[in-house]
Formats: C-alpha cells, sequence, structure tokens
C-alpha cells in the first residue's frame, strides 16, 4: 500500500514537471509579440525584393494568425499595395477602401485614401477617384504636405 501511495506521488509529480515543460514552450504574450513583427517583417521583405505574390500570400496569412496585432492596418496597406503594382485594381480597392475605414488611426490611413483615388482611377472611375483624392485633406488633415499635394495635383489633373 506505501509503495502503491509512493507510485502514485511520484506520477503525479511527473506529470506536473510535464505540464510546466508544456506550458513553457507555448509562447507567452511577449513572445506572441515578437512572432507577429517577425511575421509582419517577413511579409514586408517579400515586398520589398518585389516578390509581390508571395508578400501577398503572406500578409494575407500574418492578417489570419494575428488578427489583433498592431500592425494589421500597415499589413492591410501593403497587401493593397501589393495587388496595385500587379495591375490587380479591383483587389486593391477593397483592402485601400479597407485601409482607411477600418484602421483609421494607423499612419496608414491617409495613404490608403490616395492609392484608393489611383486604383479608382486606373479603372476609370473618375468620381470615385475625385471623392477620394479631393476627401483626403479633409479626412486626414494631419497627412503629410507631399501626400495632401498629390491628391490635389490628381484633381486638377481629372479635372475634378
Amino acid at each position: 500500500e506505501q509503495l502503491n501511495k509512493i507510485n502514485q506521488d511520484v506520477d503525479f509529480r511527473l506529470n506536473e514537471l510535464d505540464n510546466k515543460r508544456g506550458a513553457e514552450s507555448v509562447p507567452s504574450p511577449e513572445n506572441k509579440t515578437d512572432l507577429d513583427k517577425e511575421a509582419y517583417d517577413a511579409a514586408y521583405e517579400l515586398l520589398k525584393t518585389g516578390d509581390y505574390e508571395r508578400a501577398e500570400q503572406a500578409f494575407l496569412k500574418f492578417m489570419t494568425d494575428y488578427p489583433t496585432s498592431s500592425y494589421l492596418g500597415n499589413a492591410n496597406y501593403w497587401l493593397g499595395e501589393s495587388y496595385y503594382v500587379r495591375g490587380q485594381y479591383e483587389e486593391a480597392v477593397g483592402f485601400f477602401a479597407d485601409g482607411f475605414t477600418k484602421y483609421k488611426d494607423n499612419t496608414k490611413a491617409p495613404d490608403n485614401m490616395l492609392k484608393l483615388g489611383l486604383a479608382m482611377k486606373q479603372l476609370g472611375k473618375k468620381a470615385e477617384a475625385c471623392t477620394a483624392f479631393k476627401g483626403l485633406a479633409d479626412e486626414f488633415p494631419q497627412a503629410n504636405e507631399a501626400l495632401k499635394k498629390r491628391a490635389l495635383d490628381e484633381v486638377k489633373a481629372l479635372k475634378c
């Protein structure tokens, strides 16, 4: 009976050790933040090297894997950009529109609005492009001057 109690105690302690080891292998919240940054950086590197299709896949996976990441707004913008540079303007429009509505506080929000206008222009949707270009300065008064100037130049070019 005593031997049985000792065996149970040993089993209990070994299980506790296994549980602790298992918990240590699960990323802590701090490590999870590092993981989302690593995933974002890897996707961004693909974009910078011109591997737009793989960048698209990496950003889509990033957005699925890290739906609460602080990099989500930037990832959304770069995903739109990956479509835009390949001439897939319809797809780009969706991401750029999301970028300035869903991620309004993100630093890329004004860029999203400008790119939305440029994508609409490429699709021959002048009225929508004009709306985006004209609305940029009002919607994002804090946007940098070069961005606002580009939007004004597009307004003039399109004769909005």
